[in-house]
């Protein structure tokens, strides 16, 4: 996409509001790392993270996202409270959430065939679609419920990256929390690229209360 074509996207989400709205989402980011970039930012915050507002585009030119500011709700002339029942309402459709089990998405990224591994549905990814920026599909409506209805367990919520989140049982030492933190902080230390890396915490999804919120230790 050239300098044109972008500025023609940017011109775009400065229209009416019912032009855009049907492509707003938003994506999942470390709060204190992006805090320069969110502070003209109308994010929500949940625990260390921040849910980020965007413009989703996907035509002749090319695809990508925008990042919604304060003043395009000034220039819409919404709140923030509609901003987001608009984000919430199409990010499902824009980016539909995608669940596979540990070994389709080794067997996705690596494209080779994997077999003879016990039980993989133990460990499931969360993510949509396109597997870009798709963590934040655990906010999606139902989604966490669903898989501890599936689990008939409470669940560790273990943030692999921007992208995905990988969902285990929270029953039982064998999925302890901290076997689970202590691999997620040598990941994020080695493995993940700086910007792609989320939190360094541990999340614990309560089925009863259908509260998700930090984990401090094992139950």
């Amino acid at each position: 996409m050239n300098t044109e074509e972008f500025e023609k996207i940017i011109e775009k989400i400065y229209t009416d509001f019912s032009d855009v709205a049907d492509r707003l989402s938003f994506k999942l980011l470390n709060l204190k790392k992006n805090k320069w970039v969110l502070s003209d930012v109308p994010y929500r915050q949940f625990e260390d993270l921040a849910l980020v507002p965007i413009y989703v585009f996907d035509d002749d030119g090319g695809n990508g996202n925008v990042l919604i500011k304060n003043n395009h709700l000034r220039y819409w002339d919404i709140t923030r409270k509609e901003l987001w029942e608009n984000v919430m309402e199409n990010a499902v459709k824009i980016a539909p959430v995608k669940i596979r089990n540990i070994i389709q998405t080794l067997e996705e990224i690596r494209n080779i065939r994997i077999i003879g591994y016990e039980n993989p549905d133990r460990m499931l990814v969360v993510s949509n679609e396109d597997n870009f920026f798709g963590a934040g599909a655990i906010f999606y409506p139902g989604v966490l419920k669903d898989l501890a209805r599936r689990f008939g367990t409470d669940l560790y919520v273990v943030p692999a990256s921007v992208h995905e989140v990988i969902v285990v049982s929270a029953k039982g030492k064998e999925n302890g929390y901290d076997i689970i933190h202590e691999i997620l902080e040598d990941v994020n230390a080695h493995d993940i690229p700086p910007m792609d890396i989320l939190s360094n915490n541990v999340y614990l999804y309560d089925r009863k209360s259908d509260k998700l919120s930090i984990c401090k230790g094992d139950k």
